[in-house]
Order: C-alpha cells, then sequence, then structure tokens
C-alpha cells in the first residue's frame, strides 16, 4: 500500500500520540464537565428517592478485566467507578471488598435500596458476604442477563431435540430399506 501512495505516506498518529500532545487542563475540564452534568441528573433525586448500583464485569478492548459500577436513579444512571482487576481472579471477595468502598461512600450512605450483580456464582458469593453488613440492601441478579442465560439455555435445548428427531427419523427409515437418494426425489428441498 505505500508503494501506491509513494514515499512519506505513512499511519496517522496514535491516539497515545495525540493524547499526549492534547491540552491535559482541556481534558480535565471536559472530564468536569461532563461529570457534573451526570451528577445533577441523579445525585438531587437521592434526597427523595432511593438508588440503585449496578455491577457488571467485562474486558475493554485491551483485553483487561474490569468490574464497572453505576448509580441507577429514577432520572438515569451515572458511572461512579470502575476497577481493573488485572491479573487476579475476579473472586467474590474481591468483588465485595470493591462493593464495600462504594456502599461506604458518604454521598450514598443510606441511599441505597438494591445492588444488582451479574448471575456467577461469584457476584452471589459477593451479595452473601455483604448483605451480613448491609442487611438493609437487597442483593439480586440481573433480570436481563437471567433471561439471556435462559434463552441460551432453550436454544440449546431446541437443537437438541431437533437433532434427536432427525437421527431418529433417518435411523427409522434406514431400519425400513429406504435409501436416502429416493428420500430426496420424493421431496421438494432437494
Amino acid at each position: 500500500r505505500v508503494q501506491k501512495y509513494g514515499e512519506g505516506y505513512g499511519y496517522g498518529p496514535d491516539r497515545h500520540l495525540l493524547y499526549s500532545m492534547m491540552d491535559n487542563s482541556l481534558h480535565c475540564k471536559e472530564y468536569e464537565c461532563v461529570k457534573n452534568r451526570a451528577q445533577t441528573r441523579t445525585r438531587p433525586i437521592l434526597k427523595q428517592y432511593m438508588g440503585s448500583i449496578a455491577s457488571d464485569g467485562w474486558k475493554n478492548c485491551r483485553r483487561q478485566s474490569l468490574l464497572n459500577v453505576l448509580l441507577v436513579t429514577k432520572n438515569g444512571a451515572e458511572y461512579l467507578k470502575s476497577i481493573n482487576t488485572g491479573g487476579q481472579s475476579k473472586t467474590a471477595e474481591l468483588i465485595a471488598s470493591f462493593l464495600r468502598n462504594v456502599l461506604n461512600d458518604p454521598a450514598l450512605m443510606g441511599k441505597i435500596i438494591q445492588v444488582v450483580m451479574d448471575n456467577a456464582a461469584n457476584c452471589k458469593a459477593a451479595g452473601v458476604i455483604l448483605k451480613q453488613e448491609f442487611p438493609h440492601i437487597f442483593f439480586s441478579g440481573c433480570a436481563a442477563h437471567g433471561l439471556d442465560l435462559l434463552l441460551k439455555d432453550i436454544k440449546k435445548l431446541r437443537v437438541g431435540i431437533c437433532m434427536h428427531l432427525r437421527t431418529s427419523c433417518a435411523r427409522n427409515l434406514f431400519s425400513l430399506g429406504v435409501s436416502l437418494e429416493s428420500i430426496r426425489r420424493k421431496t421438494i428441498c432437494a
């Protein structure tokens, strides 16, 4: 490709170079602006209503394992914090200690009624650990995640049933001496 465009053609600067060239104060001002806008939507509602914490684990584009926490109120969601778990395994103790720090935040103290996490065993165990310290908070699995797992199981079951029916039909036809060629001639799909 470079030969097609001649000398001097190259790839543009990567995002790290662009970020280092960008004025850091501009980045900080924009970050604070976005943060304040999100907080003015979610934080005032905590004076009148309770909120929920939503936690989810995922991997970013660099394949780093992260745990995210959001504050969810009737006015929307606000990103609170993330933790890069690095090489650590996402054990129940690690998840519990991370969520404990969030729940002990003075701005959120007494204002959280529910924590929603994945339905994984380590998340359920973290909920059990935290329930002892925060008996007034409900710890529950994510309904959307549960439905996703349920639908995947149904899909597997359906494929399994279809494969079983297909195999048993083929066995019965061949045991009757019906050849595959005669089946193909009599069906439209062939």
